[in-house]
């Protein structure tokens, strides 16, 4: 089964060539907290039950054997925590291994949900510039239901978007994002959440479950299943999916062209442009952009040769 990946041909905006870099930046402060988990619990007999997701596949039941030997493993790093809390002068609080265990895993989803929402949001504004769209006309909604900053997308730049399994996996970890930080009180409420969570996760898994195994990890789970792997699909798949967005948002030489001589344009700057080595001036006019918006040398290049060809 091949990994999963798209290739892009379209040059791309700032924002776009900064999501590596800024999931890179949360991949590697999560995995050092599941590291940091693991290694405490090492020595324990929970952690073969927690991690049971991961190595023998979704949602395994307990036997009553091993859910004893669950409850003598807590008891053990409870325990341990507590003295090693004390040791270190931090209030252990309340602890609960198997909520902490959990709360791990959805905080995980939580946080590269948001973080992926709000770099949407910054294309939005970028996208607007780029190809002078009218804010106004861009829809947020549709028959007075708010669309997902994604949904916007697949309704605004290009329906293709929702046509890749990665863009219904994303769908799927915001609901249930919203699910773990919108929590019911009511009994009836959450349950029925849980329910259309589950749909969700079997028409996901019955869609594109072969194209999913492709990241090699036991995920997407259900809620209830929720681990360490759907972490890492989650932010795989962003990563994958970003070339998908980058083709789609259709950005040509001509939009970064008119985007430099908006946002360099300058008395100085043009009497560089009309002085007699024009090409030197202009190349250390795309350079100067390249530096500051990180634009990777193939389409710098590109970009140079669009305006020699156009001034």
């Amino acid at each position: 089964m091949n990994f999963p990946n798209y290739y892009t041909s379209k040059p791309s905006i700032p924002v776009t060539r900064k999501l590596n870099e800024i999931l890179g930046s949360q991949d590697a402060l999560i995995s050092g907290v599941e590291t940091s988990f693991r290694h405490f619990f090492k020595d324990l007999d929970i952690e073969k039950f927690r991690l049971k997701s991961s190595s023998e596949g979704h949602s395994k039941e307990l036997t009553v054997e091993e859910k004893k030997e669950i409850a003598n493993s807590n008891k053990k790093a409870i325990e341990s925590i507590e003295e090693l809390s004390k040791e270190v002068g931090v209030h252990p609080g309340t602890i609960n291994i198997e909520a902490l265990s959990t709360n791990l895993a959805h905080s995980h989803i939580v946080q590269t949900s948001s973080l992926f929402d709000s770099y949407l949001k910054q294309c939005k504004r970028e996208l607007i510039v780029y190809l002078k769209l009218n804010d106004g006309n861009w829809f947020t909604s549709i028959d007075g239901e708010n669309l997902s900053p994604l949904e916007q997308f697949n309704k605004n730049i290009s329906s293709k978007i929702s046509e890749y399994p990665e863009y219904h996996l994303a769908q799927y970890y915001r609901k249930v994002r919203n699910h773990i930080i919108h929590k019911e009180l009511s009994v009836d409420k959450d349950r029925k959440g849980k329910n259309k969570l589950k749909d969700l996760h079997e028409s996901l898994i019955e869609r594109y479950g072969v194209h999913l195994q492709g990241y090699q990890l036991n995920a997407p789970n259900t809620f209830e299943s929720l681990c360490y792997d759907d972490f890492v699909i989650f932010t795989k798949s962003i990563k994958v999916f970003n070339n998908v967005l980058i083709d789609e948002f259709n950005i040509d030489y001509k939009h970064l062209v008119e985007y430099i001589f908006q946002n360099y344009e300058s008395e100085e700057n043009l009497k560089l442009l009309k002085s007699d080595n024009k090409k030197y001036k202009i190349a250390k006019y795309v350079n100067k952009y390249a530096s500051d918006t990180g634009l990777q040398k193939e389409f710098r290049d590109n970009l140079l040769n669009y305006l020699w060809d156009h001034l």
